[in-house]
């Protein structure tokens, strides 16, 4: 059964901190962010939800931790304005390198009210973050506080700038290294140390999840694709690091190497052929792309309990919270506009939809509203909605966008989940609730997190995956690379007869089997090949014997094609199309030529049947047609004997079946109209015994 619920308004306020340059300091209001939350910014304008010019407001409570950018980085505090009203207090902790948690330890800097603070530049230690807890009653406000703050390298540890030096291969015009599978890099690097850099360590990232150190390092890639190789430098003073001072740039040299290209379509025209016939071979090669996803989405199953009543009331909710972590772009590089960000998008169900707030947090911690409780008891995705369970629905994706124009909770919806069903957003683009703009200067690279609440205690859900995608007219060049081919062609063969265009003419001379390499050579000097096979049977001609299977002079004759050979054979009669069954049925009398021919082209071989037969009547009118009577069939028997008889007996010619035939006349006068019979004295062809053979014809006038 559905559970309809009134959505619980909760209060959750967030200073949130905006990155400042040398140039620019950025301010933003707190705006129904969730509570007890972190970011990590350099340079940022912390202030009150008043801003740096207005007041905060009546009964405030809210909470966040702000960390620096890097953890080797101190975060350096500047009080501007601090002013409360009596009874309002603003407590600082230090917490290391964490997020606030309510069951973990918090150092307390000081408890801070009215208009005194005891510090004016406060300054925490590497790793180390601050946390802010502010109250307020009701009893009156006033401006609150504004702090600068920015970070610093520790003073004790001296500036390291990790460099280049030389590599082989070298960079091409767009410095980038490009390299083939299994080919070796050199790589040599330095530090420029504003102290001394006696006793460093110099260990390189290869950006596969292998390191190596040394300042010279040569290694080589057995996978295709790109790669962003870093040298991170230490020098020896511990006294900070355990691990030494670290260098705080990247070099970030990109290394592509060469994909193996497609050979589909690279084949013969025919796999079995007989000896001294030609095939066609073709070539044909498709290079591959390598694409470097900038920003790779977080995928998996992920569920997203309800909180307790008490963590409800309490406001210590439970959230998913996943960072992608971005390193394509150069380190200076930020987002100069909105629609640089294309669009955050989100595959995940819920139940109601009236639990959840979502929000993406840029690296200088500037972050958009992107959902917030909306909808009511709507789906998000096709939940199974059943709190007793864990099992997850099916995920649809919400993506949100700068140009879309209609919020996720004003969307239309369609019947989806289960248990029962209900109705859901329908996918698709939608505006977030805050703007992008917030997050204009930005820097592009580090952890972009997208975080997701469930602030009442009824109706779960899943994440299955989410991601963001810049514009790639932003994405520096090399994160994405098609090799051209320069060179293909069949490795030469004495019995190639000819190619061009990739299609060679080839004349196998040996039986068995025969292959040829298809070669190929693109613009990374990489080399690959296709071989391609055929089968070659050098079978003597057939043999070949035609039968008559039908009595002689039967109204139907058929013959039967045999053949003495190893091939595949189909077969032909009179020069008429080729068959696959041997037998030959309905043919006419006399002589036909009978073909046989290996369906492989090797060899054919033929024989002629003559089929007997005579004509019922004849009509020795003179007009040239049927005027005389013979029997077919029998030219190659010349000493075959053709007697004609009267109805009575009477001898009346002997003819041969090579000659012209009987005229139908006895002593040179015509005879009359009526029956004649005959006798055949010839040999069986399929068995060479002699045989008679008697019948009758008409003569007709």
């Amino acid at each position: 059964m559905m559970n309809f619920k009134t959505p619980q308004i909760l209060t959750y306020l967030l200073a949130s901190l905006w990155c400042i340059s040398t140039f620019s300091q950025n301010e933003v209001l707190p705006n129904n962010i969730t509570w007890g939350s972190q970011t990590r910014s350099c340079g940022d304008r912390l202030v009150d939800t008043g801003g740096s010019t207005g007041d905060y407001s009546n009964n405030e409570s809210f909470l966040y931790t702000v960390c620096a950018e890097d953890e080797f980085l101190e975060l350096n505090l500047e009080m501007v304005e601090f002013n409360l009203v009596a009874g309002d207090t603003l407590r600082l902790y230090t917490v290391q390198g964490a997020i606030y948690n309510p069951g973990g330890t918090l150092n307390l800097i000081g408890t801070y009210t009215g208009n005194s603070i005891d510090w004016s530049n406060l300054k925490l230690n590497p790793g180390q973050c601050l946390t802010l807890d502010f109250t307020s009653d009701s009893n009156g406000v006033s401006s609150g506080w504004v702090f600068n703050h920015f970070c610093t390298v520790p003073n004790s540890c001296q500036e390291i700038t990790a460099q280049l030096d030389s590599t082989t291969p070298s960079p091409n015009a767009d410095n980038i290294i490009r390299v083939c599978t299994g080919e070796d890099i050199t790589l040599n690097g330095s530090g420029q140390f504003s102290d001394n850099g006696s006793g460093a360590s110099y260990e390189w990232d290869l950006g596969d999840g292998r390191t190596l150190n040394g300042q010279s390092i040569t290694y080589n890639y057995d996978t295709p694709g790109i790669y962003v190789v870093n040298l991170n430098i230490r020098d020896n003073n511990t006294s900070i690091f355990p691990d030494g001072c670290p260098s705080t740039n990247q070099i970030n040299q990109i290394i592509q190497v060469g994909t193996i290209p497609d050979f589909t379509g690279t084949e013969a025209s025919s796999i079995d052929i007989c000896l001294g016939n030609t095939v066609e071979f073709t070539g044909v090669v498709t290079p591959t792309t390598s694409e470097n996803v900038c920003t790779p989405p977080v995928s998996g199953v992920t569920y997203l309990p309800d909180p307790t009543e008490e963590q409800v009331n309490s406001g210590n909710l439970p959230k998913y919270s996943s960072c992608i972590t971005v390193e394509c772009f150069d380190d200076t590089q930020t987002l100069v506009n909105a629609s640089d960000l294309v669009n955050i998008c989100i595959n995940m169900e819920h139940s109601y939809a009236g639990d959840i707030a979502m929000r993406l947090i840029a690296p200088n911690g500037n972050e958009v509203l992107l959902f917030n409780q909306g909808g009511n008891d709507t789906y998000i995705g096709n939940p199974i909605d059943n709190d007793d369970t864990q099992n997850p629905g099916t995920g649809l994706t919400y993506c949100f966008t700068v140009d879309a124009t209609t919020l996720l909770e004003n969307a239309n919806t369609q019947s989806g989940g289960t248990n029962p069903p209900y109705r859901t957003f329908v996918p698709g683009d939608y505006r977030p609730i805050g703007s992008f703009d917030n997050l204009i200067g930005t820097t592009l690279n580090g952890d972009w997190c997208l975080e997701i609440v469930d602030n009442l205690y009824q109706d779960n859900g899943f994440i299955f995956e989410w991601s963001l995608a810049f514009d790639p007219s932003i994405v520096p060049e090399g994160f994405s690379f098609t090799p051209v081919i320069v060179s293909e062609s069949w490795d030469p063969s004495p019995d190639i007869i000819s190619q061009a265009d990739g299609i060679a003419t080839i004349q196998p001379s040996a039986e068995g089997t025969n292959c040829y390499t298809y070669r190929i050579v693109d613009d990374f000097g990489c080399e690959y090949t296709q071989e391609v096979c055929v089968n070659v049977t050098a079978n003597p001609p057939p043999v070949v014997d035609a039968v008559l299977i039908s009595t002689p002079f039967a109204d139907n004759n058929i013959v039967e094609v045999r053949v003495t050979g190893p091939g595949n054979y189909e077969y032909s009669v009179d020069g008429g199309p080729f068959q696959d069954s041997n037998r030959f049925t309905g043919l006419t009398p006399g002589d036909h030529l009978f073909l046989a021919r290996d369906i492989d082209g090797c060899g054919e071989g033929s024989a002629i049947v003559s089929i007997l037969d005579f004509p019922r009547f004849f009509t020795p009118n003179g007009d040239g047609r049927n005027d005389t009577w013979n029997i077919s069939g029998l030219r190659n028997q010349p000493n075959a004997i053709i007697s004609i008889y009267d109805r009575y007996g009477k001898l009346l010619k002997q003819i041969s079946p090579t000659g012209q035939g009987w005229n139908g006349t006895f002593n040179g006068y015509p005879l009359p109209s009526t029956d004649y019979w005959f006798t055949l004295e010839y040999t069986d062809s399929s068995n060479g015994q002699r045989k008679l053979f008697k019948s009758h014809f008409a003569l007709r006038r």
